[in-house]
């Protein structure tokens, strides 16, 4: 018996030496195997209890090292649940602060617990500061707050620490004490509106106003209050004018009526110094009307009174403010005159009313006609552009007429749709593109702001309506009748009638008035200059005729930049732009896939919008670039760019474009194929005018070329050309486009409708 690392080993008997022990002369013994596995899975065993002995060991350390850890420390994933923010902004805002990892295990970053809820200390301080002092866009617009409105708003970023809850997905807030001046300024509003509806007796509806607007003299001014009222009494019953200036000169008392008020809270007003009124009222933001009211009434409390209570000698007289102003520049319209003028212009149902009037009249017996409409429509045009009067008088040309208006009855029974509307003004805009300035044979720059549309179309109705009742073969629509086509003293008389008395309206005075405005609006809102500005409007060959200034107060600003800019321009740059400006959220850039689908809106399901795949992805990287560039500006530097956008101050290649960009930077492009060019509706004219051309040469090349090349060419100058139609229909409307690109819409779709189908040569390279 032989013993071999515990086994043993036995020699075979002779006898046995068959089957399986044929070739073997010993073996182990059964019992020693057993044995020898019995030790053998015992130190296995014992070998395991180790290694798990081992392994708890280890298990209880880092839990115990955790442990202590988590009672300074907190893990990424802690902080994200601490703050309520994304694991990426949760880095995002580490970085901002330079709150670094103390510790890293198992790449678990561990930080500073201290940092972290002092993190949390401001960011409850940020968010309860930003919920109290500041909106959200979809909170604005659940007020019914216009996107236009809010887009004049100031905006502050939203800080990253804060993007949760309410300000999850905003990009931008706007302060809450904006949206409550504005509702304040519309409640006002509508007050006065509905307190002056029907005005019988003056006084009676100041007082109304007042009381409805919660202003009242404090118990410290009773004298002041009774001479005020007094002398607001004496003008008012004094006063002459028609029902709009009695509206306007009830809520301009008021309003001065409210500045007193908040003035004699303390004290009565002649208790204050003269140094002390100057001040306070007699400065360059009170309105110069106001000074001159409050001016006229210490003069009456003076002569009320045994002796001056106020040394108006010791006062700046807002009159001789005003006539040195007169005096030291060219003579301009206020801004308040502007504004009171522009609201008289807009006034469609008087206007419309009175040019009936008139025309019957001129019907009947031709020298009482008092040519009213023609002193509409021309007086309407000097609001938005600064042209000669003689470009008034000679070069706005005969237009068509809506279908639904054959005649003089048909217009007296309807209302003006909007559509209609900018069809007149479109048409307008269409034909005045070819002319030039008078004097200067330069480019007409025609503007028409959008409250002016229905007014404008309107006296252009009125006019060519006039022009075929009395049988005018000329081919101009203002018509005065006389020798050199202007408005003479009659006609200007009874236009203004209904305005505020002794007004005088000029030409000359309001272009200057108009440049002026434009001046200073591009000089507060821009860092260009002004004159250069002005002279594009203008489109004068000095600088000298245009240095002209006047100092828009900060309330009237924003009306006033809304009065005056062109708003024509369209497409999805635009539009993108706009949205960007506006902080709106979750903005995708477009695809060509979008662009098809609106091509297949505009102009039917003309070719099978399936065959789109081959080029589905073109255009997305152009209009990612769009958008990031768009991102990178600040909000000052975009309002500037959609400022001088509007301006016509971003000129690109191609005539009626402009450029985002500021200067091309694809010079090989056409800009009806560039992501940063915006089309004005004036190009439409020259796409229409390629179109009959590109149709026929799409044709040939489709039916007769062998050559791959040209049909790829000829497809996408015509997908790019059919992409600006359909935005601008998507725009203006289908009877705006027709009149705009001169040929009947549907015409139009028939014939691209029996072309070959483009999408099989389409690539959309835009260079």
């Amino acid at each position: 018996m032989i013993k071999k690392n515990n086994l043993v080993i036995e020699e075979l008997p002779s006898l046995i030496k068959f089957n399986r022990f044929t070739k073997t002369h010993v073996a182990f013994t059964k019992a020693s195997i057993d044995e020898y596995l019995r030790i053998k899975i015992e130190n296995e065993n014992k070998r395991t209890k180790i290694v798990l002995k081992k392994k708890k060991a280890n298990k209880r350390s880092e839990i115990i090292q955790e442990k202590n850890l988590k009672k300074e420390h907190v893990s990424l994933n802690d902080i994200s649940k601490v703050l309520g923010l994304s694991n990426a902004l949760v880095v995002a805002v580490l970085q901002e602060n330079e709150i670094t990892p103390k510790h890293i295990i198992n790449k678990i970053k561990w930080y500073p617990k201290s940092e972290i809820y002092k993190l949390k200390e401001t960011q409850n301080y940020l968010y309860d500061k930003f919920e109290k002092e500041y909106m959200t866009f979809i909170e604005l617009r659940s007020l019914n707050i216009s996107v236009a409105s809010i887009q004049k708003f100031p905006v502050i970023d939203v800080p990253r620490l804060i993007k949760m809850e309410k300000f999850k997905n905003s990009k931008v807030v706007y302060p809450k004490n904006s949206a409550e001046e504005y509702m304040n300024q519309k409640r006002r509003e509508e007050l006065q509106k509905d307190i002056t509806k029907d005005i019988t007796i003056p006084y009676p509806s100041f007082e109304r106003l007042i009381v409805a607007l919660g202003i009242s003299f404090s118990d410290n001014a009773p004298l002041t209050q009774k001479y005020w009222f007094s002398f607001v009494r004496q003008i008012l019953n004094k006063t002459k004018g028609n029902i709009q200036s009695v509206k306007k000169q009830i809520i301009r008392l008021a309003s001065i009526t409210e500045l007193l008020t908040n003035m004699t809270k303390s004290k009565e007003i002649f208790s204050y110094s003269a140094k002390e009124l100057n001040l306070l009222l007699f400065n360059h933001e009170i309105f110069q009307e106001y000074q001159m009211t409050i001016y006229a009434f210490f003069n009456a409390i003076n002569n009320e009174t045994p002796f001056a209570l106020i040394d108006l000698t010791k006062i700046k007289n807002p009159h001789e403010v005003k006539r040195r102003k007169k005096i030291s520049k060219k003579e301009v319209y206020s801004p308040t005159e502007f504004i009171e003028l522009l609201d008289y212009v807009k006034e469609v149902d008087l206007h419309k009313q009175e040019a009936f009037k008139d025309l019957h009249d001129a019907l009947n017996e031709r020298n009482k006609y008092k040519k009213y409409d023609s002193a509409w429509l021309y007086v309407l045009l000097h609001m938005n552009n600064g042209w000669r009067a003689s470009d008034f008088a000679y070069k706005i040309p005969r237009l068509d007429l809506p279908e639904k208006i054959r005649n003089i009855s048909d217009f007296e029974n309807i209302d003006l749709s909007l559509d209609d509307a900018k069809y007149m003004v479109v048409q307008l805009s269409s034909k005045l593109q070819s002319l030039k300035h008078s004097k200067n044979q330069k480019t007409n720059y025609f503007f028409c702001s959008d409250e002016l549309i229905l007014p404008l179309a309107h006296a252009l109705i009125l006019c060519e309506l006039r022009t075929r009742l009395l049988g005018s073969n000329k081919q101009h629509l203002i018509d005065f009748m006389n020798e050199k086509n202007e408005m003479l003293k009659g006609t200007h008389d009874s236009f203004f009638a209904k305005f505020k008395k002794n007004f005088k309206f000029g030409s000359l005075k309001m272009n200057r008035t108009f440049i002026g405005l434009m001046t200073d609006v591009v000089k507060k809102k821009t860092n260009r200059n002004p004159l250069e500005i002005s002279k594009f409007i203008r489109n004068h060959s000095d600088l000298d005729t245009t240095n002209t200034y006047i100092d828009i107060p900060q309330e009237h600003l924003d009306y006033i930049v809304s009065q005056l800019f062109d708003k024509g321009y369209f497409g999805y740059t635009y539009d993108l732009f706009s949205k960007v400006l506006l902080g709106e959220t979750n903005i995708q850039p477009d695809d060509s896939l979008k662009k098809s689908v609106l091509i297949k809106n505009a102009f039917g399901d003309i070719y099978k919008i399936e065959n789109l795949a081959r080029y589905i992805n073109a255009l997305e990287q152009e209009d990612e670039d769009l958008l990031n560039y768009l991102n990178d500006h600040s909000e000052t530097e975009l309002q500037e760019k959609m400022l001088l956008l509007n301006l016509g101050q971003l000129p690109a290649k191609a005539a009626d474009y402009q450029c985002i960009y500021g200067k091309c930077i694809f010079l090989e492009r056409d800009c009806n194929r560039c992501p940063f060019a915006v089309p004005h509706f004036y190009a439409l004219t020259k796409i229409a005018a390629n179109m009959e051309k590109r149709l026929k040469e799409y044709r040939e090349i489709h039916n007769n070329s062998m050559y791959l090349g040209e049909k790829v060419r000829i497809s996408n100058l015509l997908f790019s050309d059919l992409l600006v139609l359909s935005h601008a229909k998507q725009k203006f409307g289908e009877d705006v486009l027709s009149a705009f690109i001169r040929i009947e819409y549907n015409d139009l779709k028939e014939q691209i409708s029996a072309l070959p189908s483009p999408y099989e040569y389409i690539t959309i390279k835009r260079g």
